[in-house]
């Protein structure tokens, strides 16, 4: 009898179904690691406008007439189409410790402000609440 030097019909076709498994397996993977890279990004890029737009609204709250109402949102301009802001004031409803309370209210304000886009149909945002000095958000 002679020794058997090649593969059978069938060796190769469980080979090939592995293989296959492992590819859908690692295709899957790179996928979701492409989805989260991209909402890596996306947060990034929130981040950074979230930063540049508070600071506008601290400049612009350094006027002697700011020209942002207190409750305003708007749009990014390109190549940021995709992202929105939006800013909030409200007075403080926190109770401090001490006796604080009271002269924290009256000097200061509740600041929220919020960017918002969305990915894959799914709203996202990133936001920052702050204290504010009233004096600088008289309208």
């Amino acid at each position: 009898m002679r020794a058997r030097s090649a593969f059978t019909l069938i060796e190769l076709m469980i080979t090939v179904t592995i293989i296959t498994v492992g590819m859908v397996f690692v295709l899957g993977a790179f996928s979701r690691s492409m989805a989260a890279l991209v909402t890596a990004q996306r947060m990034i890029q929130a981040n950074d406008l979230l930063s540049a737009q508070i600071w506008v609204l601290d400049m612009d709250n350094r006027q002697p007439e700011p020209a942002i109402p207190l409750d305003a949102s708007g749009a990014f301009a390109a190549p940021y189409e995709g992202f929105s802001w939006a800013r909030s004031t409200r007075d403080i409803n926190v109770d401090f410790e001490h006796n604080y309370t009271k002269s924290l209210r009256e000097l200061f304000a509740e600041e929220t402000v919020e960017v918002s886009w969305v990915q894959a149909r799914v709203p996202k945002s990133v936001s920052v609440t702050r204290f504010v000095p009233k004096r600088v958000l008289v309208p």
